[in-house]
């Protein structure tokens, strides 16, 4: 047809845009099959609302008031109540620093949803080998600082309690995959590998800024956009959620931030406090050890600009809710 009509001197333009919107309506209901009217999203609305209405009664009532989560719980009780947990086709973001807790902090989610959860989720590690993650693993179940198991320097009943944690990793649904030559098109073939054979729950993606480029001509922030418009996309496709962990520059800024913002559902952020303020601030005088905040960046769901006190120890890779001063 466009070889007819351009022989009979018709403008280019037209002939495409008549191409275009002929391809436009052949494709609108493909995409988004099912519309929903005025009644249906009434009706929607009332009977989710009544369904967490009747839960949050039901627990209340039976379980002591135990909050009653949309998803996988974050590890943290105050997380918790600000997001009701990482829900199915949500993409998390969480940027840190160089050496302030972006691998703790995916491990302590991956202890929470896989191992205290039994939840299947899957590691993707760029940076790490087997054997580091392992040892990580044996600092953060048994408690015992990180240093003196790696040298090995521990006694008789230490290395029965790490035993005894590694037991727990044994069991759990954590599913670790080490990939240095990670790219946005091998996670998404891994993804739904595992989510096929394993029925995974959550990714988490360490880290981001390891991935290989797909075009060395970009910046480095349009990469990232690319990666995290993949990653949401494959989180509603699988109904899974992703976590992308991303490193922050030295002010604590991240590059490309808005747009990524834009594609998140949660944008967390993982900061020391600084000493001033924790001498200074009279509301972190209310807890015990205090040494790092959860940054909420954004949250599709939820109230965004909240500052999450939390205790990080570094020698046993342990994050845990800062604990209030009774």
């Amino acid at each position: 047809r466009l070889v007819e009509q351009q022989s009979q001197d018709v403008d280019v333009e037209q002939i495409l845009m008549e191409a275009e919107e002929e391809l436009t309506n052949m494709t609108a209901l493909e995409i988004d099959d099912k519309v929903d009217a005025p009644s249906e999203l009434a009706k929607l609305g009332y009977d989710e609302v009544e369904r967490r209405f009747l839960r949050f009664k039901e627990i209340k009532e039976l379980h002591k008031g135990v909050l009653p989560l949309d998803g996988l719980t974050t590890g943290f009780d105050n997380l918790n109540h600000l997001t009701l947990g990482y829900k199915p086709g949500d993409l998390i973001i969480l940027g840190a620093q160089t050496g302030h807790g972006k691998t703790a902090y995916a491990l302590h989610t991956a202890k929470a949803v896989a191992v205290d959860s039994g939840k299947s989720l899957l590691y993707l590690n760029t940076e790490m080998s087997r054997e580091q993650v392992a040892l990580r693993w044996g600092s953060i179940l048994s408690g015992i600082e990180h240093d003196r198991i790696r040298s090995g320097d521990i006694n008789e009943t230490e290395l029965s309690i790490i035993f005894n944690g590694y037991s727990r990793l044994r069991e759990s649904g954590f599913y670790s995959y080490p990939c240095p030559n990670l790219t946005p098109e091998k996670t998404i073939s891994i993804a739904r590998k595992f989510k096929a054979q394993k029925n995974i729950e959550m990714m988490i993606i360490d880290y981001v800024g390891r991935m290989e480029k797909s075009d060395p001509k970009l910046a480095e922030w349009q990469i990232l956009e690319q990666i995290v418009k993949t990653q949401k996309i494959l989180a509603q496709n699988l109904k899974i959620v992703v976590m992308c962990l991303v490193q922050l520059n030295s002010d604590g800024t991240l590059q490309g931030a808005k747009r990524m913002k834009n594609e998140c559902d949660l944008m967390l952020k993982l900061m020391p406090i600084p000493r001033e303020e924790l001498e200074e601030n009279e509301d972190l005088k209310n807890y015990k050890n205090p040494n790092y905040y959860i940054i909420i960046e954004k949250n599709r769901d939820g109230r965004s600009g909240v500052r999450i006190p939390i205790t990080f120890d570094k020698e046993r890779q342990i994050l845990k809710d800062a604990e209030r001063i009774q």
